[in-house]
């Protein structure tokens, strides 16, 4: 079996993201946005599952950096969602809910 490529998996992962987050900023309502947001950390938690997957013994420096990199995608995931809803002025109790599920992320 062929090994993981770690730096390829983050690159590529990365970029992903980057187009969710995008869509995110660009999306015209809330709701739209949200649901961006929601396929993001969908997206987040895929990559969570097969790092999971790759706990071992010889993983576990690279595991150990791959939580803290998936940590700090979640973060702002939420990030964009708190960006856009200022934006869009949704009311406090929507941004103040993201703000909390954010900051359960931070380290």
């Amino acid at each position: 079996m062929k090994n993981v490529n770690i730096f390829k998996f983050v690159a590529n992962a990365s970029e992903e993201l980057t187009k969710y987050d995008t869509a995110i900023h660009e999306a015209p309502t809330y709701e739209a946005a949200r649901q961006i947001g929601n396929r993001m950390l969908g997206y987040i938690d895929c990559m969570i599952t097969f790092s999971n997957s790759m706990i071992c013994m010889e993983n576990n420096p690279i595991t150990a950096d791959l939580d803290e990199v998936e940590q700090e995608w979640i973060v702002k995931a939420y990030q964009a969602m708190i960006d856009k809803a200022n934006e869009l002025n949704v009311g406090e109790e929507i941004i103040w809910k993201l703000l909390e599920k954010r900051d359960e992320y931070r380290g």
